[in-house]
């Protein structure tokens, strides 16, 4: 028995000096500025928090007279954080104890990070610039084309180029779920979902989200995107399209429930979004052979500038309800992450269908109506 308790003893304790180890693991700041003008006295590092999905302020980093600054905290699980430069934020993805090391530069207003010593915030930087890349690879030449067609009202090219678009979406696609891939499940990775339109990709967003499951459950990165997942897939067709309230052109309030008893087309769209653009002419053709008292089209203008918003709609001649969201809080709700996007809903304010196509929303009516 002695025997026993002996070895259990040492266990323990060999249990406790690598728990201590563990813990004496730093992760650190090392940064300067290369600009001694107009320095900040102090920089305010926050970590991401869930459930209330923000950045909370942990620290407060002192810079002195010559512009460096440095900082270091025991590493205790992977999160990301942000470094606050008056009203500009540094975003950081930290999965494991290392150093990061900035070099902050001037550009103009604001200030501009070069990073070293994070593969996670490399990886978190680098995601949105390969994916441009990557839709610049695919779909460059037929945005511009998009663009001439659209200027010309040439509806016969634009439908040729959303036919080409259609064929190469597939290997967009496969080249996203391979860039995801490569992320692993590093923090990273919810930085780069925010890219992703869940509409379009929430089988690969769902494989990434239980990867981060399987390999980082307790972090609170990952928490946030299990719950992210629970939201997206608790508005599927057939259930109740989230309430909201918005101010209209006129400035009016305007609510969804001002529509309940009717067919409601709900058009997500931007003045900036050529997609979008160029099928606001079939939209107009539609609205004006179905609107009545059982049918109606409301337009929400996301993270649009009030001026180009007002613009575009006049342009195009828009004639139904148009609301502005430009804190994309109704976006959010219907889990909006690319333009364009659309839902119909039924007289119960129901989901019937999302992201249809126009000639599909005209067979829709068609029979709805007869």
């Amino acid at each position: 028995m002695m025997k026993k308790t002996r070895l259990l003893f040492f266990g323990l304790a060999i249990l406790s000096l690598s728990l201590t180890a563990q813990n004496s693991k730093q992760w650190s700041i090392q940064g300067s500025f290369e600009e001694q003008e107009s320095l900040p006295t102090s920089l305010s590092l926050a970590a991401f928090s869930f459930p209330s999905e923000s950045f909370e302020a942990i620290d407060n980093i002192k810079v002195n007279t010559n512009g460096q600054f440095q900082w270091s905290a025991p590493f205790q699980t992977a999160n990301l954080y942000q470094l606050k430069i008056g009203g500009q934020a540094i975003r950081l993805a930290v999965d494991t104890a290392e150093t990061i090391q900035l070099t902050i530069i001037r550009d103009g207003d604001q200030w501009k990070p070069s990073i070293k010593g994070s593969k996670g915030t490399k990886m978190l930087y680098e995601f949105p610039k390969k994916l441009r890349e990557r839709e610049a690879f695919y779909f460059g030449d037929l945005k511009k084309e998009m663009e001439t067609a659209m200027k010309e009202k040439d509806q016969a090219t634009l439908a040729k180029i959303q036919e080409q678009v259609g064929q190469l979406f597939p290997k967009f696609v496969a080249d996203l779920q391979s860039m995801l891939n490569d992320l692993g499940s590093s923090t990273a990775v919810y930085g780069a979902l925010d890219y992703i339109d869940p509409n379009k990709g929430q089988a690969m967003i769902e494989q990434t989200i239980l990867r981060m499951q399987a390999e980082k459950p307790h972090i609170p990165v990952t928490k946030s995107l299990v719950e992210r997942l629970a939201k997206m897939k608790g508005i599927p067709i057939g259930a109740a399209a989230p309430s909201f309230t918005g101010t209209s052109l006129d400035g009016t309030a305007v609510s969804l429930a001002d529509y309940k008893g009717k067919y409601l087309y709900i058009d997500f769209w931007a003045s900036w979004c050529l997609a979008c653009r160029a099928e606001n002419p079939k939209l107009v053709k539609l609205y004006n052979r179905y609107q009545s008292a059982q049918f109606d089209m409301l337009g929400i203008g996301i993270k649009d500038k009030e001026a180009s918003w007002k613009a575009a709609i006049a342009k195009d001649e828009l004639p139904w309800t148009q609301l502005n969201d430009q804190d994309n809080g109704i976006g959010s709700d219907y889990f909006v992450m690319s333009l364009p996007q659309n839902v119909l809903l039924d007289p119960e304010g129901k989901i019937l269908y999302r992201n249809m196509g126009t000639e599909e929303l005209a067979e829709v009516l068609k029979g709805l109506f007869k």
